[in-house]
């Protein structure tokens, strides 16, 4: 195994001559826009004029905000359309549902007026069962209170 500087290491001689290399590189280049050959250091093509380095990050960005909106805009065009189409369904559906509760609401009414009416006469029936043993239970609660009061007086 040898030992010493790996070659993949940068060095300052490796990045000067990697400069060169890209800029004899970029002399030979030919247009991103039209492919024409471009003279050596140029900065724009003689033939359409598109610079050397192609868009710039600005002049980009700009182009994808624009195809962005459009999409959006687009987008949106669309969701209006369908609402637009589905807004008569929809309140066609609405309606029904309406008037479906309506009906149910109608003949639930009968089924809840006679669980009240048993609901009342069970409550009634149970009330007068119970109302004479409470009245016993009262009598001798009284009849015990009077024993209480009665010891009391006694010295």
């Amino acid at each position: 195994m040898k030992l010493g500087r790996r070659p993949c290491q940068p060095t300052v001689r490796n990045l000067d001559y990697a400069h060169e290399r890209v800029e004899s590189w970029s002399d030979r280049m030919y247009c991103w826009n039209c492919g024409t050959k471009l003279p050596d250091h140029a900065n724009y093509c003689e033939h359409c004029g598109s610079s050397r380095h192609g868009p710039s990050v600005g002049r980009a960005a700009s182009e994808t905000s624009k195809v962005v909106k459009q999409a959006v805009d687009q987008g949106v065009a669309a969701l209006d359309k369908a609402i637009k189409a589905a807004e008569p369904h929809l309140r066609t559906a609405a309606k029904a549902a309406s008037d479906a509760a309506d009906e149910l609401a109608k003949a639930a009414r009968p089924a809840a007026e006679r669980a009240a009416k048993s609901t009342r006469k069970a409550a009634d029936a149970t009330a007068r069962r119970v109302k004479p043993a409470v009245a016993r239970g009262a009598e001798a609660v009284e009849k015990g209170a009077r024993r209480v009061k009665e010891r009391a007086k006694k010295p």
